[in-house]
């Protein structure tokens, strides 16, 4: 049984977190190789969404692949999921589902004036841009009440819809903490912090991570997001990560609830990788139980 597992062209070198996830796969007998979507041809079984981070500039090129792609070879995630999760105006949805997130406001690269109203509405000494599609801290942008005004250029230069928020300085401090999901169950936990002064966590920014165990409040926010998502896509998820966020208040949100390509992680929690290559089996039907691995 051949696995592809979906990368992206120029995959960083420095990128091995996955290592125990092809471990696992080859220590049940299935060869799985990684393969860039661009360049993905016949020949595999099924395939599993690892690292294809290039696809945020070309989206449409992205689904339209998964789409053509999961017709004849089952795809995990299939493109339903990657279609709600690949746009964060899924965040919306889960506030409206009773999930804690931050204050948000969606604006298009015309809001500008908007924008503005907004941040002094809120009083917010900083506040802070994302656009529904990004990866890696893309076209973010975090600026300080009194630059609206150049926030609101940079917007509509940029040309994308945009989430706006006050910006969440714990990040700086406590960091971004994230719990992670295979089929339901989490497996481990993990504090990921920015370089000083900065707010990117991702590793190519200088981020590092640390695994930590998961507080009984970010377990409550994990299951409760976990269960909305798949309550709203009507399936089974078969792996994910949970990122939160502490407010001013001390309250813990959800910052996002990454179901498609995230970084699961592994070098914190090996046993998952050797969860997530059985979940995914046996959603082929090779053994019984898991996800549904079609649809």
């Amino acid at each position: 049984m051949r696995v592809a597992i979906v990368s992206c062209e120029g995959l960083p070198s420095w990128e091995v977190d996955d290592a125990p996830l092809f471990r696992a796969f080859s220590a049940r007998g299935i060869d799985a190789v990684a393969v860039p979507w661009t360049q993905l041809g016949p020949g595999f079984d099924a395939a599993l969404l690892r690292t294809p981070w290039d696809y945020a500039d070309r989206l449409p090129a992205f689904l339209d692949w998964a789409e053509d792609f999961h017709g004849h070879t089952p795809l995990w995630h299939p493109p339903d999921v990657l279609r709600w999760n690949l746009d964060k105006r899924y965040l919306f949805e889960l506030r409206d589902a009773g999930l804690p997130i931050a204050p948000s406001v969606l604006l298009e690269p015309d809001d500008g004036r908007r924008l503005m109203q907004v941040v002094r509405s809120w009083g917010v000494e900083r506040a802070f841009l994302k656009p529904v599609v990004g990866a890696s801290a893309r076209h973010t942008r975090r600026f300080h009440a009194s630059e609206v005004e150049a926030a609101a250029a940079w917007m509509a230069n940029v040309g994308e819809t945009m989430i706006l928020q006050p910006y969440l300085a714990s990040v700086e401090t406590l960091g971004e903490t994230s719990a992670i999901v295979i089929d339901g169950a989490i497996t481990h936990g993990v504090v990921k912090r920015a370089v000083a002064g900065d707010y990117r966590v991702q590793d190519d920014h200088g981020g590092t991570d640390e695994g930590v165990t998961v507080s009984e409040t970010m377990r409550r926010l994990t299951e409760a997001a976990w269960r909305a998502a798949e309550d709203r896509l009507g399936r089974r998820l078969l792996y994910g990560r949970v990122d939160a966020l502490a407010l001013p208040t001390g309250e813990w949100v959800l910052n996002e609830l990454e179901v498609v390509e995230p970084s699961l992680f592994f070098r914190h929690g090996p046993h998952a990788a050797e969860a997530l290559a059985e979940a995914f089996l046996r959603g082929l039907g090779v053994g019984g139980g898991g996800a549904e691995c079609r649809g």
